[in-house]
Formats: structure tokens, C-alpha cells, sequence
């Protein structure tokens, strides 16, 4: 509630200042101290002969626990003079205008310093000009800007080892020409002032291998740069004011290095292996590369999931898999140079390097399945009756539903499979279910045999059963262990007589006469003899001597 009121207080003070007139006044541009700073700083008397001090629009600088602006003579605060505590307004950006103490005259302090109290410790300050004003010409104006170059991007990457030109050309957003008006600011990334430049352009050919940056500064006067020192302690006799910390050009100097296609493996040259993440066991796992590169600040791999979405950088040549997640994850590789710049949860081909940077191929990756904690057993099949074969009837529109079974007691789906094939067991089709229909199925004998497995089933109708795998563990059921399902069914066999031809029953004849004795046969049925019916000579205690396979004999 306090600092409420102090802030309300304190805009009811500057709209009752502001209806006085400013009839002098002295400027001072905010200089850093220990913190950064920026804006310029007004004494203003006023012609009811008050003085007050005001902010400008631009000034900011970091908040703090118990920031005061005072005046002095120096750049300290003793015997100087309290005007407002920012923190007590919590006011650390924008225009400002407070009362100064009663008694203050313009021209009793030079300097506005900014101190923290909490942290005893001087925050900023700023020197004033002299008195202006009385009907004098206007004090200059300085504004701030930004810097681009004249694709109007902020950065760039160069080689300056190369003996060939890298002009870059410099623009500014308030269109001013380098000169008299406006100077770039050629830094190095600490901000640390390098070079003054007073044209539109420049030459990095030739310049430092590090990382440059290219401020802006519009200035009035005589320009006063401060070589080695922060760019901000670039002053100019009149007005001057820097283009914003974020405001620049940045030059990098990467564009030597050249960055290639790779194609990753595991260091024993697989690209693929099947691990448990769960078993409290090192997954230790090597990688390598084409280029033969060790990770690290020329290389990194990156683990992906199953879609490429990134997981984990690796700035080493190995990675321990145990823990991970049990899904299938990905490995791949980027060569780059320069600073590495990833984004978790993003597509692997989003990250990007300040430099050079190539990936390996999309089709070109370590698969690390997780699989290898599941046991793939031995196991039989039967019918759910015990029996292991079937004969049915496949046409006559009748359901032939056989019931199956495993000797793991597994229900067919995600673990185990039925496998249906022809007598040299050629793959027919992969039962997911306990249970199969047959009827409608072709009229050959069909065999039915079993596959434990895990992860992803590979089966292809019209290969050798023994053929299908998995991206796991698998194992079939034995090659002499299967359910036979014949279609014999359909036939049925009637009560039937026979006689000779002529219709007797009965005939005499002389077997040793060398004169043929040959009897037609027929049966009430009217078959022919021979697929699906014959003739049984016997003699006459029944006892078969002779099968006979025609309609004579």
C-alpha cells in the first residue's frame, strides 16, 4: 500500500510539474557502472522555479532490491543529495519525471548516480552538460537504432582466411550514412569496442578469427571512442545514443570448415541390435561413423525415437541404453562446426549448428530394439480336444471350426501365431485366433503349426512357414508337431450288392482249360471300379486273396 501510494504520489507531482514551463535545463546520457544502463537524464527549472528531474522514453536498466538516484558532485554518492527511490516505485523503464529536493539549484550538482543500497554497490551514472536554454537553440537529438547488413539479416558467416574480399555491406533502421551522423561499433562478443567505422560497409577479410559484432551508435559533436572498453563508453561531445544490446550484426567466421555426409553404425559395422533396457545390465553400445570422426565438437549423435522426434544428444562415442524407454529408438549423426544448437522434442533435422552442419541419411540409422528381455520357447500345437488332425468337409456349407491350442497355453495375437500351410508347408495365411473355419478353404490337406515371438512379425503368404521371423525373439513349433486338417469328408460310402453283369449271382467254370474265363462285374451302385470302388476276391471262409480294380476279371 505504501509503494502504491509513493507511485501515486509521485504522477500527481510530475502532472502538476508538467504544467510549468522548462525554461532551463541540463542533459546527461546514463552510463553502466556495474549494471547496464540507458536514456538520458534531465534537470529541468522550471518558471515557477522549481527544478525536477525526468527519465527519458528509452532509459532502462535491470531492477533491483533498493535502487536511489541521487545527485553529486562525483561518481559517488557522498554529499550528494536523495531524489527517488526506483525500487520504491518499482519503476526500472520509460519516462520518469520526480521533484528534486526544495533548495537544489541547476547547477549545484554535475553527476546523477544510481546506487543499490542492498548490495552497496554503485549501479550507473551520468555526467551533466552545462545550463541551455533561455531561447537558445535546441539541444541536438540523438535516437536509437538497429544494425543489419543490407540483405537485412543479422548475421553472417565468413572465412577471413581465404584472401578473398567478405565486404559487408551496413545499413541502420534510422537510414542514416555512416560519418558524421552515425558510426558502427565493431565489437568482439563481450561487447568489447574493436573498431569505429565511418562508412557503409566493411571488410572482414583479414580480421580476428573470432566472433564479431557490429553495433550502431547515431551521435552529435565529436565522437569519443573508447577502444578495449565496452562500446557503451563511446560517447560524442553533444548528443549520442547506441543501437539496442540485441540490435547488431553477428559475424562469425566458420564458413572455412566445410561439413559432410555420414552414414553411422554400430562400431562392430551392424546397424542394428536388440537390447533389455530393464535387466539392471550395461547397454553399453559403440557407435562410428564414415568420416571417422570422434564426437564431440565436430560430431554428435542423436538419439531419436521410432518418427526422428530428438531425444538425447550424444557428444561421445557410446551410450548406455539400460534405463531408457523400452521403445525402438534411433541413432543418427550430424557433422557440424561452430555451437550445436538441438531442440528436444523437435524433428532430429531441426538441429542446426552456428556453422556448417550436414546430417547423416534418412534412411542411414542404428535401430536399438528392445526386445531382448522377452524368451522365445519352444512349443506344440493340437486341437483344444488334444487331437492333431481333422477331416471335414469344406463345401458343404457347414461351419468346420477346429479349436486351437498351444502347449505354452498362449492366446494366439501379440505373442504367438498359428501358421497355416499347404503338405510342404508353403505359408497360406497367419491366424491371430484360438480358432479357424474351414469350411470355404481349398480341398488339399492344410497343415497347422505355431510361432512364439516378440516385436514386429515378418511373414510373407507363399513362403516356407520356417521363413517367418520377428524384429524379436521367435520360435516355431516343431517341424513333425502340427495339426493336419484333410478335406475328405465329403464323401460318403452306401450299402451296395454286386453280381455279373448278366445278373447272376453265381457261375462254373474251368480253370485249367486254357480257354478264358472272364466274368463282367457290376455293382447296384453303378460305379466303375476303380477310385472309389473295387472288388474283393476271397475265398470261401472270407479271407481276401485278390483285389480287383476293374469291371472284369
Amino acid at each position: 500500500m505504501r509503494n502504491l501510494f509513493l507511485l501515486l504520489f509521485s504522477l500527481l507531482t510530475c502532472l502538476s510539474i508538467n504544467a510549468q514551463t522548462v525554461v532551463q535545463e541540463r542533459v546527461s546520457d546514463l552510463m553502466p557502472e556495474n549494471y547496464t544502463i540507458s536514456g538520458q537524464a534531465f534537470l529541468e527549472e522550471l518558471s515557477n522555479g522549481d527544478l525536477q528531474l525526468r527519465l527519458s522514453d528509452n532509459f532502462t536498466t535491470p531492477s533491483g532490491p533498493d535502487v536511489r538516484i541521487f545527485l553529486s558532485n562525483s561518481v559517488s554518492i557522498t554529499n550528494g543529495v536523495e531524489v527517488v527511490d526506483l525500487s520504491n516505485i518499482s519503476h526500472f523503464n520509460g519516462a520518469l519525471t520526480v521533484d528534486v529536493p526544495a533548495g537544489v539549484a541547476i547547477d549545484d550538482y554535475d553527476f546523477i548516480v544510481f546506487f543499490c543500497f542492498s548490495f552497496n554497490q554503485l549501479w550507473a551514472s551520468g555526467q551533466f552538460g552545462p545550463v541551455t536554454g533561455g531561447g537558445g537553440p535546441p539541444a541536438p537529438t540523438c535516437d536509437a537504432s538497429s544494425v543489419l547488413n543490407l540483405g537485412g539479416s543479422s548475421f553472417i558467416d565468413i572465412c577471413p582466411a581465404d584472401n578473398q574480399a567478405d565486404v559487408v555491406q551496413l545499413v541502420n533502421t534510422l537510414g542514416l550514412s555512416a560519418g558524421p551522423e552515425y558510426a558502427y561499433l565493431i565489437t568482439d562478443q563481450s561487447q568489447t569496442l574493436q573498431e569505429v567505422v565511418l562508412t557503409d560497409q566493411y571488410d572482414f577479410e583479414g580480421s580476428v578469427s573470432t566472433t564479431q559484432r557490429v553495433y550502431g551508435m547515431q551521435y552529435s559533436g565529436t565522437l569519443n571512442p573508447l577502444i578495449g572498453a565496452n562500446r557503451m563508453f563511446t560517447t560524442a561531445s553533444e548528443c549520442f545514443e547506441h543501437s539496442s544490446n540485441t540490435g547488431f550484426i553477428q559475424v562469425t567466421k566458420d564458413a572455412c570448415v566445410t561439413c559432410d555426409d555420414s552414414s553411422v553404425s554400430l562400431a562392430s559395422g551392424d546397424q542394428s541390435i536388440d537390447i533389455c533396457t530393464t535387466d539392471s545390465a550395461s547397454d553399453l553400445i559403440q557407435f562410428a561413423n564414415s568420416l571417422g570422426l570422434d564426437a564431440g565438437t565436430e560430431y554428435a549423435y542423436l538419439i531419436t525415437d521410432d518418427n526422428e522426434i530428438l531425444t538425447e544428444v550424444v557428444l561421445d562415442d557410446e551410450f548406455d541404453f539400460e534405463g531408457s524407454t523400452t521403445s525402438t529408438q534411433r541413432v543418427y549423426g550430424i557433422q557440424y562446426d561452430g555451437t550445436l544448437i538441438s531442440f528436444i522434442g523437435q524433428n532430429r533435422t531441426s538441429t542446426t549448428a552456428s556453422g556448417c552442419f550436414e546430417h547423416s541419411s534418412n534412411t542411414d540409422f542404428i535401430s536399438i530394439t528392445k526386445n531382448a528381455c522377452f524368451v522365445c520357447e519352444p512349443n506344440t500345437v493340437s486341437q483344444a480336444n488334444g487331437n492333431s488332425s481333422s477331416d471335414i468337409c469344406p463345401t458343404d456349407n457347414s461351419n468346420d471350426v477346429i479349436q486351437l491350442q498351444n502347449s505354452l497355453g498362449l492366446s494366439a495375437g501379440a505373442n504367438y501365431v498359428y501358421l497355416l500351410t499347404d503338405e510342404n508347408e508353403i505359408l497360406e495365411e497367419v491366424i491371430t485366433a484360438d480358432q479357424y473355419d474351414f469350411e470355404g478353404s481349398n480341398l488339399n490337406t492344410q497343415r497347422v503349426y505355431g510361432l512364439h515371438f516378440n516385436g514386429t512379425l515378418n511373414a510373407a503368404i507363399g513362403m516356407n512357414r520356417t521363413a517367418t521371423s520377428s524384429t524379436g525373439c521367435f520360435e516355431h513349433s516343431s517341424n513333425t508337431d502340427f495339426i493336419s486338417v484333410t478335406k475328405n469328408a465329403c464323401f460318403v460310402c452306401e450299402p451296395n450288392t454286386v453280381s455279373q453283369a448278366n445278373g447272376n449271382s453265381s457261375s462254373d467254370i474251368c480253370p485249367t482249360d486254357n480257354s478264358n474265363d472272364v466274368i463282367q462285374l457290376q455293382n447296384s451302385l453303378g460305379l466303375n471300379a476303380g477310385a472309389n470302388y473295387v472288388y474283393l476276391l476271397t475265398d470261401e471262409n472270407e479271407i481276401l486273396q485278390e483285389v480287383i480294380s476293374a469291371d472284369q476279371y
